[in-house]
């Protein structure tokens, strides 16, 4: 805890104890230490409120607002933070008996607080005063929309007050709202203990609350939304379908978008059709551009992935759905941190910073790691951390700049990563960081960059010894992928060294390995054989390349890496029916190879007389380039070697 959170808490600790006066000293110099942190802002207007001075608490937070466009804040932060001082001060409102007063600004404190930034209770407080002034579709409003996105935010504070509005307008004989029926309908599907219930008796009420609000409204968006689960649960898919299209017809909701695809797909499943549109029904899915909510765009992106994980043959039809989802939710979050222009609504679907950044992570991770892309992945995770800085995004960063081939920037920026995380709170995440710095060493290369990777490698593993057994088995994982980095650095070295020399740089790869491969996982084995294959020890490659092959077993597209090293090693020992069985084994699933893959592979084809497949791989090396670069003398030999077999009416090419 830092010194400030330590004299915050005992601010808050004095004031409980009746001493004000102390308690305001210290909430006064927090604030003007640090003005740009609300918390300090609003623990003073807090702790004046408390002791009985209100209009000294408004004045306080009168003065924040008119100070917090001076502050040096991200616009993400400096509208969440007009968010929880304008809940702060309707709140304030609502305790003096002022609700028309408050309604206002807490309006405003739902529009500007989303539901992981602590400040959710605005939502619930919006509906409070609603409910207070009689206006009962504005309270159930901010409450639906409170619970939909998170049923466990407030669904104990709105349970009962739902609960007694409804009994209080039937006994009186008035009409209930029909959106405070489905808030409760809500609470007794997600949280049936609430209400004393079981998960069926919930059911069965959240059922007849729908109902009665369908028997007089039949196309109620939010009734007909509350029944499709419950329609789905009883097996009877099409009606859950049916109420979920009345839903989207007059809601634009994305994310429901992705459930009704998922719904479709389980009634594909069951049904007979031979049409592809119905049984494939991520062929014709299309999402909607018409929310106004940036978290439903991102919560869609999520479901998306989710049913692309489930179903990987809808990926290529809804790749680039999900990267439209993502595009979509941040341009929705920009425009509001741009104007401050928040929802009508006040659902605040666009205003959480860690939403956005979360956001911003997912598009660039879901967009292709190629040279047309880097730019924009790496500017998304700027503005991610920008609002909400957390370690995923450094890492991914990291990879963001390999890919472009910015290996020095690699280094550094990873360095900050060091410097910014303590090791012992997140030793897996860090040594992640630190696997990806010794990787940008490796691909560096040179005697500086190796010296470099030693020392780091020496320094990373004294802090590493001297933390907690647990706190080392997390970090074994990244450390044995550092291990093997480094590894290939030295080996690159150990070319141009002397005999003696290059048997240290054996023995200390040796080492690496011994310590890295406590851990059993198929891309270490992968990469120590290909460092002892590029090292000239194709007999300790070997068993290597046997062991990722075995690893990886049922899995033939994670199979494919290894069982192509082990290829080159039955290749050069000249056993060409083990070689081209990997070979063939490889190229089925992936067709993403260089050149020389396919020019070895022509070899042991053309090895065990197999013209006609030689020919077809030779084909692919060519169209890869392969006459050109480092493979020219390669393709040369193969290409003599193909002319040497042709028959004999054939008087030229191969």
């Amino acid at each position: 805890m830092s010194e400030q959170e330590a004299s915050y808490d005992h601010a808050i600790g004095l004031a409980n104890q009746g001493r004000f006066t102390e308690a305001l000293q210290i909430a006064d110099q927090l604030s003007q230490a640090r003005p740009e942190v609300v918390d300090f802002v609003t623990l003073r207007a807090r702790l004046h409120f408390d002791n009985g001075d209100a209009n000294a608490a408004l004045a306080v937070l009168d003065e924040a607002l008119a100070r917090l466009d001076t502050l040096p804040l991200q616009p993400p932060h400096r509208w969440a933070s007009r968010g929880v001082i304008a809940h702060r001060y309707g709140a304030m409102l609502m305790s003096l008996g002022r609700d028309a007063e408050a309604r206002p600004w807490l309006h405003e404190a739902a529009q500007r607080s989303g539901l992981l930034t602590g400040e959710w209770a605005a939502h619930f407080h919006a509906g409070l005063a609603a409910l207070r002034m009689g206006d009962m579709a504005a309270a159930a409003r901010y409450w639906h929309d409170l619970m939909v996105r998170n049923p466990d935010l407030g669904a104990d504070d709105i349970a009962p007050l739902v609960t007694d509005y409804i009994a209080r307008a039937e006994a009186a004989g008035v009409p209930v709202e029909p959106l405070m029926r489905v808030c409760l309908g809500r609470v007794a599907l997600d949280n049936p203990h609430l209400l004393e219930l079981d998960p069926a008796a919930g059911d069965a009420v959240a059922a007849d609350q729908a109902a009665r609000v369908l028997a007089e409204h039949p196309d109620h968006p939010e009734a007909r939304r509350l029944r499709a689960p419950l329609r789905h649960g009883v097996g009877d898919v099409q009606g859950a379908l049916d109420d979920l299209a009345v839903y989207l017809r007059q809601v634009p909701d994305p994310q429901s978008q992705v459930r009704e695809l998922a719904w479709r797909h389980q009634l594909a499943q069951r049904a007979d059709s031979t049409q592809p549109a119905d049984r494939e029904p991520w062929l014709r899915f299309t999402l909607t551009d018409q929310s106004d909510d940036g978290a439903g765009y991102y919560r869609a992106a999520m479901a998306l992935g989710e049913f692309i994980d489930e179903v990987p043959a809808a990926e290529a039809a809804l790749r680039p759905v999900l990267v439209q989802a993502g595009r979509a939710g941040v341009a929705r979050f920009d425009q509001y941190f741009a104007t401050g222009q928040g929802d009508a609504a006040g659902h605040g679907g666009n205003a959480d910073p860690h939403v956005y950044s979360l956001l911003c992570r997912l598009l660039s991770r879901s967009l292709p790691a190629d040279a047309a892309h880097v730019d924009e992945r790496i500017a998304l995770h700027q503005q991610g951390m920008a609002a909400s800085e957390f370690i995923d995004h450094w890492i991914d960063l990291l990879d963001c700049h390999a890919d472009a081939g910015q290996h020095q920037k690699v280094a550094e920026l990873a360095g900050e990563v060091l410097n910014r995380y303590p090791l012992e709170r997140n030793p897996a995440d860090v040594t992640w960081a630190f696997s990806r710095m010794i990787a940008a060493l490796k691909a560096m290369g040179g005697a500086e960059p190796t010296e470099a990777a030693r020392a780091a490698m020496m320094h990373m593993d004294a802090r590493l010894d001297a933390l907690p057994v647990e706190a080392r088995s997390e970090a074994a994982h990244p450390m044995a992928h550092a291990r093997a980095h480094f590894a290939a650095l030295l080996q690159a070295q150990a070319a141009g060294m002397d005999e003696h020399d290059r048997t240290d740089a054996l023995a200390e790869i040796e080492a690496q390995q011994r310590r890295a491969l406590l851990v059993e996982d198929a891309w270490l084995y992968n990469r120590f054989g290909q460092v002892w294959r590029d090292a000239g020890e194709p007999e300790r490659a070997l068993p290597l390349f046997e062991q990722a092959v075995a690893l990886t077993e049922g899995d033939p597209l994670d199979q494919a890496g290894p069982r192509v090293q082990r290829g080159l090693v039955h290749h050069a020992a000249r056993r060409h029916d083990a070689a081209l069985a990997d070979f063939i084994a490889a190229f089925a699933v992936r067709d993403d190879w260089d050149a020389e893959v396919y020019l070895r592979a022509v070899q042991s084809a053309l090895g065990l007389d197999q013209r006609e497949t030689a020919l077809g791989y030779f084909e692919k090396a060519r169209a890869r380039g392969a006459a050109q670069g480092s493979t020219r003398t390669l393709y040369a030999q193969v290409e003599a070697a193909l002319k040497a077999t042709r028959p004999m009416w054939k008087v030229w090419g191969v």
